[in-house]
């Protein structure tokens, strides 16, 4: 057996490992490196010009970010303080003496609160001549930005062919004011 491994030994040759001497390394700065930066920059678009056009536009749209950021900052503080301010301009309507009519009109329109009062439903059952009370029922829902029909209905629940009767009715005495025509036409106070 030891003239089968010598043969195997034998018939091997020795794998002889050379070392080549180190490279130098490549320079990366210098004349080459500037050359190819400036090639490649006017491709990127990496120039002074190009870059600082882009800084002014990203620097425009933080601070308009910013700006809104801060302005829904103060909505949010005004969401917060929105009761306190009520009361507060309450007292100031009765320091006034104005009716209690008077200061809860003012405060629903300052407030844009929309009155809920059901209105009772005609015995006669005619559409077409509203009662005052349906009137005034229609009338607590409207202030001087205006509602349409279709608008009205859905803060009131109230049928198209009771709202249309009793704004007409309003119109024509000049207690409410119609501004366009159809579906789209808008009742507002004067």
């Amino acid at each position: 057996m030891t003239q089968a491994s010598d043969r195997n030994t034998q018939s091997k040759p020795a794998i002889q490992v050379t070392k080549t001497p180190a490279q130098e390394p490549v320079p990366v700065d210098g004349e080459r490196f500037e050359s190819l930066w400036l090639q490649f920059e006017n491709e990127a678009g990496f120039s002074d010009g190009q870059l600082d056009d882009e800084r002014v536009v990203l620097q425009e749209a933080i601070a308009a970010l910013e700006a809104r950021i801060a302005e829904k900052q103060e909505e949010l503080a005004a969401v917060i303080n929105r009761a306190e301010s009520a009361k507060n301009q309450l007292r100031a309507l009765l320091s006034a003496r104005l009716s209690d009519d008077a200061i809860l009109s003012a405060m629903r329109v300052e407030y844009k609160v929309r009155r809920t009062v059901v209105a009772k439903p005609r015995k006669d059952g005619d559409p077409s001549s509203p009662s005052d009370v349906d009137k005034q029922f229609v009338l607590d829902q409207l202030d001087a930005e205006g509602l349409t029909v279709p608008e009205l209905r859905k803060l009131t629940g109230r049928d198209l062919r009771f709202l249309r009767a009793t704004l007409d009715s309003l119109v024509a005495e000049g207690r409410v004011i119609k501004d366009g025509e159809k579906a789209g036409a808008k009742f507002h106070i004067p």
